[in-house]
């Protein structure tokens, strides 16, 4: 699949962007991660991890009625998504359409609406990704730490959402 088909590389219309080759910056990253210590492996796994978010990102909501929504087990987006993270797909596609509400005496099962349920589907994605980049960056600290006092600085911006 192309970064056209994924909802969230193709929300801004803009696929290519003049004077960068993704092939020659993937190749790059790939070269750094290595430079860094980290093995095909772990690469892999950061890469399941990214392929899951942007699967999870195309996974369809459908409206039943005005106040509940389901996303079918045979969404081959929800299926990817729970391949690569090893997810049992029957609770994933009931926790993306109802939330537990818990009091001291109950607990209760409630659906969501499709709105509802996109929202906490796209927020899902937000989360993992947020988690993804503060665990590399932690990864990245820690192969650049070298004994003695600090002088190096590397700043990274990453807008997402």
């Amino acid at each position: 699949m192309n970064a056209e088909n994924f909802k969230y590389t193709s929300m801004g219309g803009c696929i290519e962007i003049d004077g960068v080759n993704d092939r020659k910056d993937m190749i790059d990253t790939q070269k750094t991660f290595q430079l860094l210590g980290f093995n095909i492996d772990f690469q892999m796994d950061v890469f399941k991890v990214l392929a899951a978010i942007l699967h999870l990102g195309n996974v369809e909501i459908k409206r039943v009625s005005d106040d509940k929504s389901s996303a079918n087990k045979n969404d081959q987006h929800l299926q990817i998504f729970c391949e690569l993270l090893d997810l049992d797909i029957e609770k994933v596609a009931q926790w993306l359409c109802n939330r537990k509400i818990v009091t001291v005496s109950d607990t209760v099962i409630k659906p969501m609406t499709k709105h509802q349920a996109d929202y906490g589907k796209d927020a899902l994605a937000k989360k993992i990704y947020s988690h993804l980049f503060d665990y590399l960056i932690e990864k990245i600290n820690k192969a650049l730490r070298i004994p003695g006092k600090q002088n190096t600085f590397i700043g990274v911006l990453d807008i997402y959402g």
